[in-house]
């Protein structure tokens, strides 16, 4: 796997350990809740950006498959779904409102029974090894810009090959390279960069249709921040 362009460079290593764990059924729910097809206008969309307030949780253009990440707290890895082809291509905008304020973490949670009403949705946990890639600071350092546009932070604009952000932070930009990169193991940050700090991101990135073909082919997986 080369250096990617610039300032970080992805290496194959092994992640041992269990990749998924139950949770407690949330203890509050939702007093109104939407679900509608999302229909982008033009080229670019949203991929599945967070939106909302402290009683108010908004999702735009999640699949259903990422909706159950976001719900159980799961990487694209820990997730083997099985159904029709529409639950990793059909996309939606989720809305749903409390009286009381909470945490985006305990709004996420408490998605858990309303995919599981909506969609029939079932699951079980298992605990697995995988093969994991660390990202890393290139020999040369990190060539990084800091955000100016920190309104919408995690925010990520998507199309082929191309992903934008105004705003993450270097675990965001892992977690973005989990989602719409690398997506069959997990990115683990090994950069030493704060975490604190928010940066803008333009990352265009190809790779082969082979999920096997990075640690076979040469070269095989090119990314480059412009």
């Amino acid at each position: 796997m080369e250096p990617v362009a610039g300032f970080i460079r992805l290496v194959p290593f092994v992640l041992a350990g269990g990749l998924a764990c139950g949770q407690s059924s949330p203890q509050r729910e939702f007093d109104v809740v939407s679900i509608k097809p999302y229909l982008p206008a033009g080229t670019t969309s949203e991929a599945c950006n967070p939106h909302g307030d402290p009683v108010t949780l908004t999702r735009t253009g999640c699949t259903l498959e990422q909706l159950v990440k976001l719900a159980y707290d799961l990487k694209p890895y820990q997730v083997q779904v099985k159904g029709p082809a529409w639950v990793d291509s059909d996309r939606y905008v989720i809305q749903a409102r409390l009286t009381r304020p909470s945490t985006q973490a305990e709004m996420l949670r408490m998605l858990q029974p309303v995919l599981a009403a909506r969609f029939h949705l079932s699951s079980h946990w298992e605990n697995r090894q995988a093969p994991a890639y660390s990202l890393q600071v290139a020999s040369h350092g990190p060539k990084l810009s800091p955000a100016v546009n920190t309104k919408q932070c995690g925010a990520v604009l998507a199309r082929e090959g191309i992903l934008k952000s105004d705003c993450l932070t270097i675990d965001d930009l892992a977690d973005t390279l989990e989602s719409f990169v690398v997506k069959d193991r997990p990115v683990v940050n090994r950069t030493a960069l704060s975490k604190d700090k928010h940066y803008q991101v333009n990352l265009e990135f190809s790779s082969s249709d082979d999920p096997a073909a990075a640690l076979r082919s040469s070269p095989p997986f090119r990314i480059s921040l412009v």
